[in-house]
């Protein structure tokens, strides 16, 4: 018997061989009786009086047991002499042969038309048959149900959020009333920003239950619903200047790639607050590299599926404004109609700190006045309570963004509220821009968020091939050479924002893009400048350096290689301890890395960032001073130095004295 033939259920059925190549038999009878024999003839023969009485009831029994035995000697041809055994008057189906439905679903996520099995098969025999074939059909669509439902939890709880919507997307085609299946789709939507869509399926789903079962909507989906046409769902509050300029200048949809396990993690702390816990998860990393997108994703996921969730963007200009993060997470509640559950005299305590809150409950009381230092006490209470109202003995997600940002006055609020939220299911999460792994304490960041945080991770750089899976995804269907692929994954190291960015500067003018600089090295044309997303993006590193570190950066970028501290020293004359004070300052900004007592950039962007940020005469001042050092202190025989002193007399247009060392170089490397 030839090994591996499968039947496929789904659809039309069909017998395949090995290869996945469909196998003709002679009629659609003789089909029948080979499905219905690798269902129920697998495990215990079935007489053959059963089979006649099935596939031919309308003909004589000796015309029928003819044909019953012409069809079995037909099913024998493809899958061979000993695939029907006898027994007695009874037959049985054996050997290596699969069906949709002993595989557990594994085929039948490749077909095109789940909600259909076994389609038009009850044609093709008898009454009784057609009987057994509403049977096995109500089977599969339940064996399928329950199977894409098993993926799409597991999927959750692994992070596979693509994998979440794609089970979906099929669970909605087989069963159009599941709850489960319309909120991941609704959530698809509006990680896209498609908010009018959202509304529609989520409309037009409780439209089908009520006219199919009259089931009307439960009040958890019913509150998404109107979350969703108060756009409360997709609103993340301002962003920073450097993203929010980025976003407008780069005019994308967000990308979230290879952040399968940051995401998992996020879902079993999400598991543990449902159960009653307060979790606080603090995320950090390196400006750019996702930490926002990957909380504003979670927050968005957790709403989708019913559950409250706010999203609030601490501001840098905020810092000094009391209660500026407090105020926005009221604005965020303030949206949200179930706050109108809560009792008034606590709506007019947030009003303290959230004057606009009134123009959406113009009927709200007047606060009482009460001391300064008690503010802040009474705004945590009245939170509290609007967190009670909103949640409705549910859990509830409140991320704030940037907590480093966060002024003195939210972090009070905030350290007050976590104190009386110890006992109710809430979820707090931060992202705290941290440019080391290894600076990462989950206690640490408290004075900056009034929290002691109970989890915590660090969201590391993109390996190359997720980074090229985000830049594919970015792209879309625009052809990128691979060479510049590689340049921008070098460039960009892991940073899912600098890969964007370089490739948007790369498509908007490709001749005069960093990664095309980049690629002609010394063949370089004309000068790169580095574009304002690039300026904003690495404005809070380099702002308000000292003159020493600036100087040190210069010559650092001019260099392209790590520099001993001790020619440092001689290239910018002054003392060691001078040297050491700017290599500490740039090195606690993460601009720069001490390797064997020399000094260098950490990744070659933020160099040709310096670098290009130079005006022509600084560069060639920096260049000229490095190759008049290199000229003089190189040993006699050392042809390296010289041809690296050419290389900077060169770009000090110093063309006399680059011909020279280049000469004086060659002759010694010969």
């Amino acid at each position: 018997m030839t090994a591996g033939h499968h039947i496929r259920l789904f659809g039309v059925p069909c017998l395949l061989d090995p290869g996945g190549v469909p196998v003709r038999l002679k009629s659609r009878k003789q089909l029948a009786l080979l499905v219905y024999l690798a269902i129920e003839a697998r495990d215990r023969p079935v007489e053959r009086d059963v089979l006649i009485e099935l596939f031919w009831p309308d003909t004589s029994e000796d015309r029928a047991r003819h044909s019953l035995s012409q069809a079995l000697t037909a099913i024998r041809k493809p899958l061979g002499a000993s695939s029907i055994t006898r027994t007695g008057a009874a037959v049985r189906l054996s050997g290596p042969i699969t069906s949709d439905i002993d595989t557990q679903g594994s085929y039948a996520f490749e077909s095109q038309d789940l909600a259909h099995p076994l389609d038009g098969m009850e044609t093709w025999a008898g009454t009784s048959f057609a009987h057994w074939v509403e049977a096995v059909r109500a089977k599969c669509l339940k064996d399928v149900r329950s199977s894409l439902l098993g993926d799409l939890s597991t999927a959750r709880r692994k992070g596979q959020v693509k994998v979440v919507h794609e089970r979906a997307a099929l669970l909605y085609e087989v069963d159009p009333l599941n709850d489960m299946a319309a909120l991941s789709l609704a959530e698809r939507l509006l990680l896209e920003h498609d908010t009018t869509g959202a509304i529609s399926l989520l409309r037009s789903h409780a439209s089908r239950s009520k006219d199919e079962t009259g089931r009307q909507l439960d009040r958890e989906m019913h509150m998404l619903l109107q979350r969703v046409e108060r756009n409360l769902v997709t609103d993340d509050g301002t962003a920073d200047s450097d993203q929010q300029e980025s976003a407008s200048l780069l005019s994308r949809p967000e990308i979230l790639v290879g952040r399968e396990e940051e995401l998992a993690q996020l879902e079993s702390i999400w598991a543990r607050t449902r159960q009653g816990d307060l979790c606080t998860c603090l995320v950090s990393g390196p400006n750019g590299i996702g930490k926002s997108s990957l909380v504003r994703r979670f927050c968005t996921s957790i709403t989708a599926r019913t559950w409250p969730a706010y999203f609030v963007a601490c501001q840098e200009i905020g810092k000094g404004i009391p209660f500026a993060a407090i105020s926005d997470l009221v604005h965020q509640l303030a949206r949200d109609p179930a706050v109108s559950g809560t009792d008034p005299l606590w709506l007019s305590e947030v009003s303290r700190v959230s004057p606009r809150l009134r123009s959406l409950y113009p009927g709200i009381p007047e606060p009482a006045e009460v001391p300064a230092e008690a503010v802040r006490i009474r705004v945590a209470e009245a939170l509290h309570m609007i967190f009670e109202a909103v949640s409705d003995g549910g859990p509830i997600t409140i991320a704030f963004d940037n907590i480093h940002n966060m002024d003195p006055a939210s972090r009070d609020v905030l350290h007050m509220l976590v104190k009386q939220l110890q006992d109710s299911a809430t979820l707090i999460l931060g992202t705290l821009l941290c440019d080391e792994r290894d600076s990462l304490v989950p206690t640490a960041p408290a004075t900056l968020s009034g929290i002691e945080w109970g989890d915590g991770f660090y969201l590391g750089p993109l390996d190359d091939a997720r980074v090229h899976e985000h830049l594919a995804n970015f792209a879309k269907d625009a052809e990128v050479p691979k060479e510049v692929r590689e340049i921008i994954a070098q460039l960009a190291q892991g940073i899912p924002y600098l890969t964007e960015m370089l490739y948007s500067e790369w498509e908007r003018d490709p001749a005069h893009s960093l990664v095309t600089v980049q690629m002609q090295g010394d063949r370089s044309g004309p000068t790169w400048h580095p574009p304002h997303t690039m300026r904003l993006a690495f404005a809070r590193q380099y702002q308000e350096l000292s003159s020493d570190a600036l100087q040190m950066l210069h010559l650092l970028a001019v260099a392209e290689r790590m520099l001993p501290t001790s020619e440092l020293v001689s290239l910018l004359s002054v003392d060691k301890a001078v040297v050491d004070h700017a290599a500490l300052e740039l090195i606690d900004r993460a601009l720069v890395r001490m390797d064997g007592g020399a000094l260098g950039f950490k990744n070659e962007l933020h160099r040709a960032f310096v670098y290009y940020a130079m005006s022509e005469d600084a560069q060639a001042f920096d260049h000229s001073r490095l190759a008049q050092t290199l000229a003089a202190s190189r040993e006699a025989d050392d042809f390296q130095r010289a041809l690296e002193a050419s290389h900077h007399f060169a770009k000090a247009r110093m063309i006399d004295d680059a011909v020279t060392a280049v000469c004086a170089g060659a002759d010694l490397a010969v």
